[in-house]
C-alpha cells in the first residue's frame, strides 16, 4: 500500500479520496501542492471542514458521494487556503461495493499557468487587431474572394451559389459543411463581401487550431482581474463587432465554449474571461465543419441546441467527384494562374489526362486538382501536360483502377451499367459497381478495397453504407 500511495505521490494530477462519510482518506502531493496544504493536516477530516463553500470544492465530491453518478470532466476556478485563485479541470468518480457507495475520488490539475500563457499569448495577438479597432472603429477586412471567384456551372454549384447569395443578404448565423479542400473558406469570404457587413471586420480563428484555455481567451478577450497583472483586452468576438467572424473546424471546440457562443448568438452579449459585466457583440457567426452536421451531433463533437441556432443557413460544398463536369473549368483556371506565377505558357492538359481527371476520385477535392496542376507544370518543359508528369499518388490510383478494370470478367462492369439520361446518376451507378467489384475482389478487406480503388479509406466507409441503404 505504501509503495501505491508514494506512486500516487508522483503523478501531475492531484489524487483526492473521501469515505462514505465524507471524510479525506487520501491525498496526494500534487492535491496539496495545487491547494497549499498539508496533506498531514486534511486527513481524517470532513471535506466540508478542509473545504468551506466559500471555496468551492467540497460540493461536487459530496454530491457525486450522494448521487453515486460520477461528474465528468469540468472546469473551475477556486481560492485556495492562502486566497490565491487558481483554476483546475477536475472530474469526481464514485467508489463502490457492488452497488453501494462508499466513497468518491476527486481527480485534478492546476491549469492556472497554462491560463496565464494564453492570455499573454492572446493579449498579443488581439493586440494587433485591438489597436485599429479603438482607433479606428473597424478592423480591415481580410476578405479577398466574391462570388466571382467560384469556379464551376455545374447544377449543383449554380444552386449553391444562389442559395448562398440569399445567405449574404441576411443577418442570421450560417453553417458550412463539406470535405478538406472543397472551398469552405471562399464561401465564406464570398458571402461577407456579397453581405450589408462587407465594409466592416471580417476575421477567422481555426478552432482546433488553439488548446481551448487560448482559444477562450482569443474569442471572448480577458478582464483586468481575470489574470494575475492582466488588463482588459478584447476577444475576437468583440472585435469583430459589427462584422463577420469566420469559425473553422467549430466541431473542435470544446462544450462549455460552445454554450458561451451559443450566447452570443442569442442575446448578442458576451463576459470576457474573468469578467462579470456583459458587453455587446453584434457580429454574425460563420461555422465549418468537415463532417455533415447530424454526424457532428451524433458524435457529441457539437452540441444540439447550437448546431441548431447555426443551422438558419446551412450549406453543403459537394465534392469535386459531385461536380466533374466542373473540372475543365477548374483545370483551365489552375493552368492560367500557375502560368501567371511561374511564368510560363502552358496551353492544356492532354486528352488522357483530362480523361484520368474525370475518373479520379479527388479526395483532396479542388485543393488537390489545384496542387496536382501545379506539380506536373513543374515537371514540365513542353505546353501540354501528359501523364508522366502528374504526381505520383494519382498515377498510382489509376494504374489500380485500369488493373481493376481489366481483370477477368471485370469488363461486364461497365457494359452493364446504361446510360440512364441522367450523367450524374449513370456515373453513381458505375462507381457503385466498381465498389462491389473490388470489395469481392479484396475479399471484404475494406484496407485492401481502398487500395485497390485509390481512396480513403473513411470515403470507402461511406459509400459502402450508402450502398447497403440504397439497396
Amino acid at each position: 500500500m505504501r509503495s501505491f500511495h508514494m506512486i500516487l505521490d508522483v503523478l501531475d494530477e492531484g489524487i483526492q479520496v473521501i469515505d462514505r462519510n465524507g471524510i479525506i482518506i487520501f491525498f496526494n502531493k500534487t492535491a496539496a501542492d495545487i491547494n497549499n496544504l498539508d496533506p498531514k493536516e486534511v486527513i481524517g477530516k470532513h471535506v466540508s471542514k478542509v473545504f468551506p463553500p466559500a471555496f468551492g470544492k467540497a460540493d461536487t465530491l459530496l454530491q457525486v458521494l450522494e448521487t453515486g453518478q460520477p461528474m465528468p470532466y469540468k472546469q473551475e476556478t477556486h481560492i485556495d487556503s492562502k486566497g490565491n485563485k487558481i483554476i483546475i479541470v477536475k472530474s469526481v468518480i464514485p467508489l463502490k461495493d457492488k452497488d453501494t457507495v462508499t466513497g468518491a475520488v476527486e481527480i485534478s490539475r492546476d491549469t492556472t499557468s497554462s491560463h496565464e500563457m494564453a492570455y499573454c499569448i492572446a493579449y498579443l495577438q488581439t493586440k494587433l487587431f485591438a489597436k485599429d479597432a479603438i482607433e479606428n472603429d473597424i478592423v480591415p477586412a481580410p476578405a479577398e474572394h466574391t462570388f466571382i471567384d467560384i469556379i464551376g456551372t455545374s447544377v449543383c454549384m449554380t444552386e449553391l451559389k444562389q442559395k448562398a447569395l440569399k445567405a449574404a443578404e441576411s443577418t442570421s448565423a450560417i453553417l458550412l459543411h463539406g470535405e478538406i479542400g472543397t472551398g469552405k473558406k471562399l464561401f465564406v469570404q464570398a458571402i461577407h463581401n456579397a453581405s450589408p457587413r462587407r465594409d466592416r471586420p471580417f476575421i477567422t480563428q481555426n478552432c482546433a487550431a488553439l488548446p481551448e484555455e487560448l482559444l477562450e481567451v482569443i474569442l471572448f478577450g480577458t478582464a483586468k482581474n481575470g489574470f494575475k497583472n492582466g488588463c482588459d483586452q478584447p476577444g475576437l468576438l468583440e472585435i469583430a463587432d459589427s462584422g463577420t467572424i469566420f469559425l473553422n473546424e467549430i466541431d473542435s471546440m470544446p462544450h462549455y465554449l460552445q454554450r458561451k457562443l451559443l450566447g452570443v448568438i442569442s442575446e448578442k452579449r458576451l463576459r470576457r474571461v474573468g469578467c462579470i459585466k456583459e458587453r455587446t457583440a453584434d457580429v454574425r457567426i460563420v461555422a465549418a465543419i468537415t463532417r455533415s452536421p447530424e454526424d457532428c451531433v451524433s458524435l457529441g463533437l457539437l452540441k444540439r441546441d447550437l448546431y441548431y441556432r447555426l443551422n438558419v443557413f446551412c450549406l453543403r460544398i459537394p465534392p469535386l467527384r459531385e461536380r466533374i463536369e466542373d473540372i475543365p473549368l477548374l483545370t483551365a483556371h489552375f493552368i492560367n494562374k500557375f502560368n501567371n506565377q511561374l511564368m510560363m505558357n502552358v496551353k492544356d492538359v492532354s486528352k488522357e489526362v483530362y480523361q484520368i481527371f474525370l475518373s479520379y476520385y479527388w479526395p483532396g477535392n479542388v485543393r488537390e486538382l489545384k496542387h496536382a496542376i501545379e506539380s506536373a507544370m513543374h515537371m514540365l518543359d513542353g505546353d501540354i501536360i501528359l501523364r508522366e508528369h502528374l504526381p505520383d499518388h494519382i498515377k498510382q490510383s489509376i494504374c489500380d483502377q485500369e488493373n481493376l478494370a481489366h481483370k477477368p470478367n471485370d469488363a461486364g462492369i461497365i457494359k452493364d451499367v446504361k446510360f440512364c439520361g441522367d450523367f450524374r446518376e449513370t456515373v453513381k451507378s458505375l462507381e457503385n459497381a466498381l465498389i462491389r467489384k473490388a470489395f469481392t475482389q479484396a475479399e471484404g478487406n475494406i484496407s485492401k478495397t481502398a487500395r485497390l480503388l485509390g481512396i480513403p479509406r473513411q470515403t470507402l466507409q461511406y459509400r459502402l453504407k450508402k450502398l447497403d441503404t440504397d439497396s
